[in-house]
């Protein structure tokens, strides 16, 4: 028999925390969504509002999910949705509170994650037997941002014609309870959740915000209802078609940002938001399910890596030598089975030229990338990147082929 389990839980940050990380105060709550599943082994994969979580938290969380749904831990993904509009841990990132107020808002930053991960997993704990389907289909709410300008290769705002990768592919996993409830979805989707992103930090007018895809797992809930786990896909390089924030090259070669304002960026996230419901909906309508109880299955390994010397400030430019550091580090990597559906998870932002290249090769199979799992380690991108000297290859910590090693133990995982 195939069971699952699914809930929700909400981040609710006290309003004495804010300021903090260049929020100014709350528009709307991010969430925490768990999903587990159980056939011959139990899983769990948790989608968070967040733009990052600190390895603590990530233990932390891990330890409420196993402790309450009993997944052993090695079986559990963190995942992070990455708004930039939601607060990083406070102290973090610059800012002008003292150590003793940083230290307040620290504590009340877990343990407002703490509370709403152990919701969440408390009503996942719940098992019910389910049937599970796959599906796929296009979504034409993300592009890739990077483009040349004259003094070298930055990232920009949509435009018609846009010369590089983009992934548009949407996957879904649906469980289905025997009397045809929905139980639970999962969107799979390349799209960095940043259609308000900084938007307001300058002139204060910032809030916290889920974002793009915050709106549109709850437009997707209340659709379905059920609880919705958006997970971002490679999107170290996609982001939504409508921003109220993005980046121009100036005639002299600097690098400014355009601020359309936070009114703006409201609009555009409910842009986005009815965008992707419009692509998600028509694959859930039209997903076959299967009554086989399928076999689940995790591996999890890892390379090592040299690290490259940081660059400095980013900036428009023809050439750039990529220095060893001399330090290593570790860049895991996670495979999860269910049934022929495919799982493939990294700790890294990936860029949508390496996520096509699993997606094109297992294009016969149910296939689902997660960027962000279990930490977050900044870029992980493919040679050409490191060639053209793109934004994200400016903001790696790996030397050039670590992209190309990565998709490669991937497939060796998968084909295990």
């Amino acid at each position: 028999m195939l069971k699952a389990g699914s809930g929700e839980g909400t981040i609710k940050f006290p309003e004495e925390m804010f300021p903090t990380g260049g929020c100014f105060g709350i528009h709307d709550y991010p969430k925490v969504r768990i999903i587990v599943l159980e056939s011959n082994i139990k899983i769990a994969i948790a989608s968070i509002e967040l733009v990052n979580i600190p390895s603590e938290e990530i233990a932390i969380c891990k330890s409420a999910i196993e402790r309450m749904s009993k997944t052993p831990t090695e079986n559990i993904w963190i995942h992070i949705t990455h708004p930039a509009s939601t607060p990083h841990k406070p102290g973090d990132v610059k800012n002008d509170d003292s150590p003793e107020t940083t230290a307040q808002k620290r504590i009340m930053y877990a343990e407002a994650l703490k509370l709403a991960v152990e919701e969440a997993a408390s009503q996942a704990a719940d098992l019910t037997e389910v049937v599970v389907g796959f599906g796929k289909g296009k979504c034409d709410a993300a592009f890739n941002r990077d483009y040349e300008s004259q003094f070298g290769w930055w990232i920009t705002k949509y435009q018609q014609k846009m010369s590089c990768t983009t992934n548009k592919e949407m996957s879904i996993m649906c469980l289905k309870k025997p009397s045809g409830e929905m139980q639970s979805i999962l969107v799979n989707y390349a799209l960095k959740s940043s259609a308000l992103d900084i938007s307001g930090r300058e002139d204060g007018t910032r809030l916290m915000s889920s974002d793009a895809a915050g709106e549109f797992a709850g437009l997707m809930e209340s659709e379905y209802g059920c609880p919705v786990l958006f997970c971002m896909g490679a999107a170290g390089n996609q982001v939504p078609v409508e921003q109220s924030l993005y980046d121009v090259v100036t005639e002299d070669g600097r690098a400014v940002h355009i601020d359309l304002g936070v009114d703006r960026g409201y609009e555009c996230i409910r842009n986005v938001g009815k965008m992707m419901l419009e692509s998600a909906s028509e694959i859930v309508n039209s997903v076959a399910y299967s009554s086989e109880v399928p076999i689940i299955s995790v591996n999890n390994s890892q390379f090592v890596w040299s690290k490259c010397q940081s660059i400095g400030r980013k900036v428009p430019r023809r050439q750039l030598e990529y220095i060893d550091s001399g330090e290593a580090m570790e860049v895991p990597l996670s495979v999860i089975k269910v049934g022929n559906a495919i799982f493939a998870a990294s700790k890294g932002e990936v860029t949508a030229e390496l996520g096509k290249m699993l997606i094109d090769k297992y294009s016969n199979q149910p296939f689902f990338f997660l960027g962000m799992t279990n930490g977050e380690m900044k870029y992980i991108v493919d040679m050409s990147a490191y060639e053209r000297i793109t934004w994200e290859a400016q903001g790696t910590q790996l030397m050039p082929g670590a992209g190309e090693k990565m998709i490669s133990l991937f497939e060796q995982m998968i084909e295990s």
